[in-house]
């Protein structure tokens, strides 16, 4: 069928091949009767367009079956023909983009939580799995501040550049409003990151005629002390965190020997340990590498798993550091039941960054130990010198982390399958 241009007055789509609204499937016992018209996108493919409105719902088609008396007949009828002549009026003055297959102007009015589905519908196609997981994270954040701020409902064109401060200043303070902590520069950036390639794969991508609300809005320094900083006596430091809440102690030594990422140690479940041999065995899908990994247990790790597993017995998808189901990421303190080793329910990396932040700023904590540029994150770090003051080379350390290469020591291959010697990992201090 040859497509003809509508309405010779209809500027704001003139030059695209699209063809005259009509109606589809309009029989007296027909339960689907749709609107619509048909196009060609810029790769000249031809697309059909259309949408059902109210044409199927009472008084015209009631509990599944079509209403066939001729007056409620000829009412649909007559719904049909006006919701014809305004898709006309429509295609005059709303853009219709003929790649997306909709109007910009009500992809626009959509939520801003639709479209941030979508774009993990996008991402999930063009990254691997633990970076998908960690956009996923992320998103889940948006979406409870959303929650928390009673605009969960917000369309995405009206997510104001203020809207979108306001969120960076809450992450950047980590739980305080406007609060210019620079602890949290690091994490500020990588969500500014994160809604530039957002905003771009809604401009860009779905052509969504919308202001980008990250332009503009500049990235915090972030020295490398803020990312790295060393404790300057890490056994004092791991018995303080220890005493606040021994599950963030655990947290901590375990980022400390194991030279992993509280995102891996978190995703660990008891499926993945075998204390038989004393190893863990890293799924790809749980390690930023994405590339599995075996990993020995230091042994001054394996009492707190043998203490544990005296009274208790896991399931092999318990999580190891799970909870109750109680664990709150707002200001609720959080108590000593809230956490627990191989529970069903996986604890986010967030809460224990919470709980560290709110160790941190405790009057009683001790400020020249755990300063504002210290975090939970940098005893992996603490890890890599402690190793090196205990003469692994850097070919050793590298087993343990899981990178190809050696040149991340110095900031911090390796066959993947490979575990470290256990005699040398024995002798360890």
């Amino acid at each position: 069928m040859e497509l003809s241009k509508i309405a010779k007055n209809m500027s704001i789509n003139s030059g695209k091949s699209i063809g005259n609204p009509f109606k589809k499937g309009c029989k007296s016992d027909s339960k689907k009767w749709t609107i619509g018209f048909k196009y060609k996108n810029s790769l000249n493919q031809p697309k059909e367009w259309k949408k059902s409105f109210d044409l199927n719902q009472p008084p015209f088609v009631k509990n599944g079956s079509v209403v066939t008396t001729s007056s409620i007949v000829k009412k649909r009828m007559e719904r049909a023909d006006a919701l014809v002549e305004l898709l006309v009026d429509k295609l005059q003055t709303l853009e219709f983009d003929v790649d997306s297959g909709d109007f910009v102007k009500e992809k626009a009015s959509l939520s801003l939580k639709h479209w941030l589905k979508e774009w993990l519908k996008y991402k999930s196609k063009r990254v691997k799995g633990g970076t998908f997981e960690l956009y996923v994270s992320k998103v889940n954040v948006i979406s409870e501040w959303l929650d928390e701020k009673q605009i969960y409902d917000i369309e995405v064109g009206k997510f104001s550049h203020l809207h979108l401060k306001k969120f960076l200043n809450y992450i950047q303070s980590g739980e305080k409003m406007g609060d210019n902590n620079k602890t949290f520069n690091s994490l500020h950036n990588t969500y500014l990151n994160l809604w530039k390639d957002f905003y771009k794969f809604l401009i860009q991508h779905e052509r969504l005629n919308i202001e980008n609300q990250s332009f503009g809005i500049e990235k915090f320094d972030v020295e490398e002390s803020e990312k790295y900083a060393k404790y300057d006596d890490v056994n004092k430091a791991l018995d303080s965190l220890f005493e606040y809440n021994k599950y963030l102690g655990y947290m901590a030594q375990f980022i400390y020997y194991s030279l992993h990422r509280p995102e891996t140690i978190v995703s660990l479940q008891w499926k993945d340990f075998d204390l038989e041999n004393r190893i863990i065995n890293i799924p790809a899908k749980k390690i930023k590498t994405k590339k599995k990994l075996t990993l020995r247990i230091h042994k001054r790790l394996m009492p707190i798993l043998l203490e544990y597993l005296e009274t208790n017995k896991p399931d092999k998808d318990d999580y190891f550091f799970g909870n109750n189901g109680k664990v709150a990421l707002g200001n609720r303190p959080f108590t000593k039941n809230d956490i627990q080793l191989f529970g069903k329910n996986k604890t986010t990396r967030n809460t224990f960054t919470r709980m560290f932040t709110a160790f941190r700023s405790k009057k009683t904590t001790d400020k020249d130990l755990f300063t504002e540029n210290h975090q939970l994150y940098g005893f992996k770090h603490n890890g890599v010198h402690y190793y090196k003051h205990n003469r692994l080379t850097d070919e050793e350390i590298i087993k343990i982390t899981g990178h190809r290469s050696t040149t991340i020591i110095a900031t911090y291959s390796r066959e993947f399958e490979a575990v470290i010697d256990e005699d040398l990992f024995d002798s360890l201090d």
